[in-house]
């Protein structure tokens, strides 16, 4: 058995059909891999969805840009 990763924009409608008959046609097991935390904190560092933090006592603060 093979591995074959597909990457797609759940948006496109040919890519949604054609996923769908390979699936309707009972050849193929799919399986869907959620991402780990890890995998989610580092997609955001590179959004650039990241704080730098001045002082740790006032961290809340200093994230939501307010003064406490």
């Amino acid at each position: 058995m093979e591995t074959l990763i597909i990457h797609y924009e759940k948006s496109n409608r040919a890519a949604r059909k054609l996923i769908d008959a390979v699936i309707a046609s009972g050849v193929i097991k799919v399986d869907k891999k959620k991402k780990t935390g890890l995998q989610l904190a580092l997609d955001e560092a590179n959004r650039g969805k990241t704080y730098s933090i001045q002082n740790p006592k006032n961290a809340v603060a200093e994230i939501l840009g307010k003064d406490v």
